[in-house]
């Protein structure tokens, strides 16, 4: 079973911006087989470094910050934990996304008020690298 954690770099016009990401495996990305997903409500980023781990950020939601629009921040956030065997010639992909597409939405619905729409930026440079 992999955990997996990473640091990505965005900023949104949105205060209240929810980030999704999806990990996918298929052989003609991005049509494939949904692996895993995680959700970061944007304004619950700050992390709680007594629980964290490397590998498991741990956001104690006591403390929402709302982000500044068009601000670039950095955001820890995790996949759920999966158990998963991608087959050869097949690639992995990861999307991260403002908001889950109406095809996947069926485990997990909720309603995407209309204050949380937004544009997302992430930025690819050398001064804001993603890990």
């Amino acid at each position: 079973m992999l955990v997996e954690a990473r640091d990505t770099i965005s900023s949104s016009s949105s205060p209240t911006s929810s980030r999704r990401r999806r990990r996918i495996a298929a052989r003609d990305y991005p049509f494939g087989e949904l692996i895993t997903r995680g959700w970061l409500r944007a304004s619950h980023r700050p992390l709680d470094l007594q629980h964290c781990t490397e590998m498991v950020p741990y956001h104690s939601h006591c403390d929402p910050q709302p982000l500044t629009p068009n601000e670039i921040y950095k955001f820890r956030d995790q996949l759920e934990p999966m158990a998963y065997l991608i087959k050869q010639r097949h690639v992995s992909g990861l999307e991260i996304v403002n908001g889950d597409s109406p095809g996947q939405r069926a485990l997990w619905p909720h309603y995407y008020r209309p204050d949380k729409v937004g544009s997302d930026q992430h930025p690819h440079a050398a001064a804001h690298p993603s890990k």
